[in-house]
C-alpha cells in the first residue's frame, strides 16, 4: 500500500553542526483529493502515450536514417562542406515528408537545420522561410515555453539583425 503526501513548507533546520539538514512539512492526502486525482489521471494518459510515440519513432529505421542524415549534414556544415550538408538535410526532409505528418516535430528540427545552413550560405531569404516553417510546426505541437521555440525565434532574430531589420529582430528576440 502506498501513501502520498503533499509537500508544504521547506526550511533549514538551523542546526549549526549540520547546516545541510532541512525541515519538510508533509500533509497526508486522501482518496478524495481532487488535485491529486487530476494529476494521477494526467500521468496515466500523457506520459504513456508520449513514451509509446517516442518508442515507435526510435524503433523505426526510417527515423534513425533521417536522424543520421541530419547529424551528418550538421557535421558537413561545421566542416564548411555546405553543398554536402544541404544534400544530407534534403534527404532527411524527403524521408520525413514521405513518412510523417506535416506537423511532426522532426520536420521542424530539419527545417531548423536547413535554415541555419542557408544562413551560413548568406541566403537569408531561404533561411527565414525554413525557420518560419519550423516555427509554424513548433507553435502547433509544442508548449509555448518550450526551448525549441525560443531557439527558432533566436535564429530568426539573428538573421533579421544581419539584414538590418532591427524591429523584426526585436519581435523574435
Amino acid at each position: 500500500m502506498n501513501t502520498v503526501f503533499r509537500i508544504g513548507e521547506i526550511k533549514p533546520l538551523n542546526d549549526d553542526n549540520n547546516p545541510q539538514i532541512w525541515k519538510v512539512h508533509l500533509t497526508l492526502t486522501d482518496a478524495d483529493d481532487e488535485k491529486l486525482r487530476q494529476l494521477t489521471e494526467h500521468m496515466r494518459i500523457d506520459p504513456s502515450s508520449s513514451f509509446y510515440s517516442k518508442f515507435q519513432i526510435n524503433m523505426d529505421p526510417t527515423w534513425r536514417l533521417m536522424d543520421r542524415y541530419n547529424h551528418i549534414g550538421w557535421i558537413r556544415k561545421q566542416q564548411g562542406k555546405l553543398s554536402e550538408a544541404w544534400a544530407y538535410h534534403e534527404d532527411a526532409l524527403q524521408i520525413l515528408h514521405e513518412h510523417l505528418t506535416p506537423t511532426h516535430p522532426c520536420l521542424a528540427i530539419t527545417y531548423n537545420y536547413i535554415g541555419l545552413l542557408y544562413s551560413t550560405m548568406n541566403d537569408h531569404s531561404r533561411a527565414l522561410d525554413c525557420l518560419e516553417k519550423a516555427l509554424e510546426i513548433q507553435e502547433k505541437v509544442l508548449k509555448p515555453n518550450h526551448p525549441h521555440l525560443a531557439e527558432t525565434h533566436f535564429h530568426k532574430s539573428i538573421i533579421f539583425e544581419r539584414l538590418n531589420k532591427i524591429d523584426d529582430a526585436f519581435q523574435h528576440a
